[in-house]
C-alpha cells in the first residue's frame, strides 16, 4: 500500500512538473499573427493598432463555439476553435463598425475576460473590452452585448441552444446583479464567475470541477475526464508598455509587436496567402458552378427523357383507346347488322304470319260460299220438289197407300 502511494505521489509531482514547464513556454506576437492568420486577417485599427477579425461573419466571442467548464481557475471557456487557445484566454474583444468584433491581442492569461452578472433565474456574461477594469460596475457594459442563459443551462455542452434571445436583454439586465468574484493568479485579476456552491444551490445538483492542464502545442481545447486540456505559453513582449488601457486595475496589456518590417513581411505574405486563396476558392466555385450546370444539364435530360417516356406512354394509350374505340364500333356494327338481320327476319316472319292469315281468310270465304251454296241448293230442293207432276189418280198428289197410312 505505501509503495502504491509512492508511486502515485511521484506521478502527482512529474505533472506538476510539466505543466509548470509548459506554462513558462514564451511567445511572443509573432506567435499570435502565425497561428491565427490561416481563420482571419489583421488589420491596422486606429484606437489599438494590429487587431485580428475572424473570417465568418457575425461572430460574437464567448457566444459561437464553445461552452463553459468550472475549473481550479474559476469559470472557463473551452472553445470548438481551433484558435480558441489565444483570442479567449489573452487580449479583449471589442466590437467595431467597420469589422465587428474584433481582438486586441494581450499578453497575460485568464479562464475568461468577461464580465458576470446573476439574476432573475439567469447568468450573464460579456466580453470586456480594452479599457474596462475586471470590477466592472452596473451599466458600464451596454445590455445588447451580453448573453443570458437560465441557471440550470450554466455549464450545458450545448450552451448555443439555451440562449435567451437577444431582444429581452434590457429587461433582464435591469434586474441583474454584478458578480465581483475577482481572483489573482500570477498577479492577473480575472473575475471567475459565480462561485461554486452558488450555481449548485440555484440549479439543485453538484458541480464538477475540472483540473487544467497544458497542451503542448496549439489547438482545439478538449474537457474530458474531469480534465480541461489547453495550450498556454507565457506570451512575452520584446517592448513592454505600460499599462494603456487607461484602467488601473487591467493587467491584461496589449502586445507591441517589436519588428515592424517582419510584421509587414508576414502581412504581405498574408495578402499574398489570402489573394491565392481567394482565387482558389474562385476557382472552386467555378468547379462548383459548373458542376451544378452539369447536374442541372443531366436533370433536364432525365426530366426529357422522363418527359419522352410519358410521351410514348400517352401515345400507347391513345392507340390502345383507338383500338379499343375501332372494336367497339366493330362489336356495334355487328350488333347492328345482327339487329337488322334479327328485324328483316321478324318482317318476313310477319309478312308470312299475314299471307298464313289471308289464306285463312280466303279458305274461310271460301268455306262460306259452299255453306251459302249448300244452303240455297238445300233451299231449291224442296221446291222443286213441290214443282213436280203428281202421279194420276192421286189428286191431292198422294198414294192410297199414304192416304191409308195416315
Amino acid at each position: 500500500m505505501k509503495k502504491i502511494i509512492t508511486i502515485v505521489f511521484f506521478f502527482i509531482v512529474l505533472l506538476n512538473e510539466k505543466a509548470t514547464s509548459q506554462v513558462g513556454v514564451s511567445v511572443d506576437f509573432n506567435t499570435f499573427y502565425t497561428s491565427l492568420s490561416p481563420y482571419g486577417r489583421w488589420v491596422t485599427y486606429p484606437t489599438y493598432g494590429q487587431v485580428w477579425v475572424y473570417n465568418t461573419r457575425g461572430f460574437r466571442p464567448y457566444y459561437d463555439g464553445g461552452h463553459w467548464v468550472y475549473t481550479d481557475y474559476g469559470w472557463t471557456w473551452v472553445s470548438d476553435y481551433e484558435w480558441g487557445w489565444a483570442p479567449f484566454h489573452y487580449g479583449r474583444w471589442v466590437p467595431t463598425p467597420d469589422y465587428g468584433w474584433v481582438w486586441v491581442p494581450g499578453y497575460e492569461w485568464a479562464p475568461a475576460w468577461v464580465g458576470w452578472c446573476d439574476g432573475d433565474g439567469y447568468y450573464g456574461w460579456a466580453p470586456l473590452s480594452p479599457g474596462l477594469s475586471v470590477d466592472v460596475s452596473f451599466n458600464e457594459i451596454p445590455a445588447e452585448r451580453w448573453c443570458f442563459v437560465q441557471h440550470q443551462y450554466i455549464n450545458s455542452p450545448s450552451l448555443r441552444s439555451h440562449f435567451i434571445d437577444n431582444s429581452r436583454n434590457v429587461t433582464i439586465y435591469k434586474n441583474v446583479t454584478v458578480i465581483n468574484n475577482v481572483q489573482v493568479n500570477n498577479n492577473t485579476r480575472y473575475v471567475a464567475g459565480p462561485r461554486r456552491e452558488d450555481v449548485e444551490k440555484v440549479t439543485h445538483r453538484p458541480i464538477q470541477q475540472n483540473t487544467i492542464s497544458y497542451a503542448q502545442r496549439p489547438g482545439r481545447t478538449i474537457a474530458r475526464n474531469n480534465r480541461v486540456n489547453i495550450y498556454r505559453p507565457d506570451v512575452k513582449s520584446a517592448n513592454p508598455v505600460p499599462n494603456n488601457n487607461r484602467t488601473p486595475n487591467n493587467n491584461n496589456k496589449p502586445v507591441v509587436p517589436a519588428n515592424h518590417n517582419a510584421i509587414r513581411q508576414q502581412q504581405r505574405i498574408q495578402q499574398q496567402q489570402v489573394q491565392q486563396q481567394s482565387q482558389q476558392r474562385q476557382v472552386q466555385q467555378q468547379q462548383a458552378q459548373q458542376r451544378e450546370v452539369q447536374q442541372q444539364q443531366r436533370q433536364q435530360q432525365r426530366q426529357q427523357k422522363e418527359v419522352q417516356q410519358q410521351l410514348n406512354q400517352q401515345r400507347q394509350a391513345q392507340q390502345q383507346q383507338r383500338q379499343q374505340q375501332i372494336q367497339q364500333r366493330q362489336v356495334q356494327q355487328q350488333q347492328q347488322a345482327q339487329q337488322r338481320q334479327a328485324q328483316q327476319q321478324m318482317r318476313q316472319q310477319q309478312v308470312q304470319q299475314r299471307q298464313a292469315q289471308q289464306q285463312q281468310r280466303q279458305q274461310q270465304m271460301q268455306q262460306q260460299q259452299v255453306r251459302q251454296q249448300q244452303q240455297m241448293q238445300e233451299r231449291q230442293q224442296p221446291q222443286q220438289i213441290r214443282n213436280e207432276p203428281r202421279p194420276e189418280g192421286r189428286p191431292d198428289g198422294g198414294g192410297g197407300n199414304e192416304r191409308k197410312r195416315n
